[in-house]
Formats: structure tokens, sequence, C-alpha cells
């Protein structure tokens, strides 16, 4: 009698290992985008921090505070270029007490 061995996986195999992969794909996914956005809104409140102790840096340095556009633009207190928020959002000073505003993302 001549027996044949054939090599290989049998497709119920390969779906099982499919499906075992798209389980783990399921629960780390939602694991890492979460991951991703608190990475994200601590580097939001790092850059803010670093703001305004720039600009109380700047106000005891000269005496006034100046406007947030004038501080991020000057080259002496941030030379690698102003901070950005990682969401994209402008950073502002909308009630005018040299603090920048809080983002809520």
């Amino acid at each position: 009698m001549i027996m044949k061995h054939d090599k290989g996986f049998t497709l119920i195999e390969i779906m099982i290992v499919v499906a075992i992969i798209g389980i783990l794909a399921a629960v780390a996914l939602p694991r890492f985008i979460q991951t991703t956005n608190d990475a994200k809104i601590r580097s939001d409140d790092s850059n803010i921090a670093n703001i305004n102790a720039q600009w109380e840096t700047k106000n005891v340095s000269t005496g006034a505070y100046g406007t947030l556009a004038a501080l991020t633009a000057d080259a002496a207190y941030f030379p690698g270029g102003a901070p950005v928020c990682p969401f994209g959002t402008a950073y502002a000073d909308a009630d005018g007490d040299f603090r920048v505003d809080p983002h809520s993302h």
C-alpha cells in the first residue's frame, strides 16, 4: 500500500488561526488607541505647563507678560519653536489671565 503524505495545513486549521488573530486584534487595538490618546493628553498638559512657565519667566525678566503670540514667536523662550497641541488645537488665552486655557480632549 502506498500512502501519500501531504504537507500543509487544512482549511479548518487556517480558519482557526485567523479567528484567534482576529480575537487578539479585537482585544489589543482598543487598548492601543486609548494608550495613544492618553499620551497625547499628557503631552498637551506638559506643553501648556511649559508655555505658562515661560510666560512667567518673561514677566520676571521684562516686567510685562505680553501676548501669547509674541511669547510663542520669541526664540529666546522657545528656541526650537513653540509647542504644538498634539490634537491640532491652537493654544489660546481667551480670558486674558496670562495662562494658556486648558483643553478638553
